[in-house]
């Protein structure tokens, strides 16, 4: 939500790629801190196991959340105060997104991205929460197994969302594209 205010036109789709890129590197070290708390050989008070890992995960969301909370700001044209969140508010963005979506064709591309964006982020999305399962009941990988594989997969999807911004700079994927803020 931060992309318009962090970047430049020039440099969205670079900022982009990185955003996501970190994101994955940080789901990297979220897993290799909880790992010795999966395996058992660190315990969280009374907890180890599986149920650390779930603390590990609260504890470590939260001190990654509070830069954001205290560094970053949202535009004025952006706060949620100014917004009028009474029921018609509700009823207006049900129409404005019906409406925008009868004129979608003035834009072209935008369809196919959506369209495109929401089936890879489904897939991404179903795989995420199921290999893990996958693994340990069709493959009979243990807890570490299936953080090393994760580790893995991880590390390629953060490759893939580093080059991606540099790929979509150099296709000049944003010609013609409209600005939403």
């Amino acid at each position: 939500s931060f992309l318009h205010s962090l970047s430049s036109s020039g440099s969205k789709e670079k900022i982009s790629g990185l955003g996501f890129a970190a994101g994955q590197f940080g789901n990297i070290v979220g897993l290799v801190i909880s790992l010795p708390f999966a395996i058992g050989t660190l315990s969280l008070g009374s907890e180890n196991g599986r149920p650390a890992t779930f603390l590990v995960g609260a504890i470590l969301f939260f001190i990654c959340a509070l830069p954001m909370l205290f560094l970053f700001k949202e535009n004025k044209s952006m706060d949620c105060k100014s917004m009028n969140m009474e029921a018609s508010a509700w009823m207006n963005s049900f129409a404005n997104t019906f409406k925008d979506l009868l004129h979608i064709r003035r834009y072209p591309g935008v369809l196919p991205y959506l369209l495109a964006y929401y089936f890879l982020a489904d897939a991404i999305l179903t795989l995420q929460l199921f290999s893990g399962l996958y693994f340990e009941i069709v493959g009979g990988l243990d807890d570490q197994q299936k953080t090393v594989l994760g580790i893995g997969t991880l590390l390629a999807a953060g490759l893939g969302c580093f080059l991606s911004g540099r790929t979509a700079k150099s296709l000049k994927s944003t010609r013609g594209c409209i600005t939403l803020v």
